[in-house]
């Protein structure tokens, strides 16, 4: 599958937001229509670099302390959210990080982030709560499709299309307020590629059906 058809997949499930992360330099544009570009880039950040196989496609890999971020929000709905993205961890050295937020991680809103005590994925509710890591393992330096959803006050993780985790608790986020952004801390390595945020829970089979029509022959790994 081309990066072409999956972005199209994508933008039929109306992201609030869609940076597909295949910039030759800065700033990430939005494919979403809705206009939350990028404004700031902090270094060091390398764009156009080789993305999931499997589409033949691009990413940009945030070196530790690195930031990339929009002049806004991508939108102020506390419940009922999606993040989803391709993400590589490359380099894990000692501090949990936030990777995908919606607003200001101390204060308000929600995000991916990465604890490095479990070397795993969790939510991460702006001045409430860390979620539970992921169940099953991450594996590092392999690019894996993540997907995480607060949908009707729970939170719910899937990794590679399928569910990990069907209740990650019930931690509520504040209004976001702030900006949307990617943020490693500083002694992390990450390489993403289309990251998109939704003002709607999106269902077990269209979350899967994102991860099947990225994956070779449209089922199997992305690797």
């Amino acid at each position: 599958m081309a990066a072409g058809e999956y972005a199209a997949l994508e933008l039929a499930s109306s992201p609030a937001i869609y940076w597909k992360c295949q910039e030759a330099a800065a700033h990430l544009q939005d494919s979403s229509g809705n206009g939350i570009h990028a404004t700031t880039s902090t270094p060091v950040i390398d764009y156009s670099q080789l993305g999931p196989t499997s589409m033949g496609d691009r990413s940009i890999i945030l070196h530790g302390g690195s930031k990339i971020t929009a002049s806004t929000t991508a939108g102020s709905a506390v419940n009922n959210v999606t993040y989803e993205a391709f993400i590589n961890v490359n380099i894990d050295q000692g501090n949990d990080s936030y990777i995908v937020y919606n607003g200001t991680p101390a204060t308000s809103g929600s995000g991916i982030c990465w604890r490095t005590s479990t070397q795993n994925f969790a939510y991460l509710v702006g001045n409430v709560a860390f979620g539970p890591a992921f169940a099953g393992a991450t594996v590092l330096n392999t690019w894996h499709h993540i997907a995480i959803v607060r949908s009707a006050g729970t939170w719910i993780y899937y990794r590679d299309g399928v569910v990990d985790t069907t209740n990650a608790g019930s931690s509520a986020p504040n209004v976001p307020a702030g900006s949307f952004q990617l943020f490693p801390s500083v002694s992390q390595q990450f390489q993403m590629s289309h990251v998109a945020y939704y003002e709607t829970a999106l269902s077990a089979a269209t979350i899967a059906s994102h991860y099947l029509a990225a994956s070779s022959m449209g089922s199997g790994s992305i690797i």
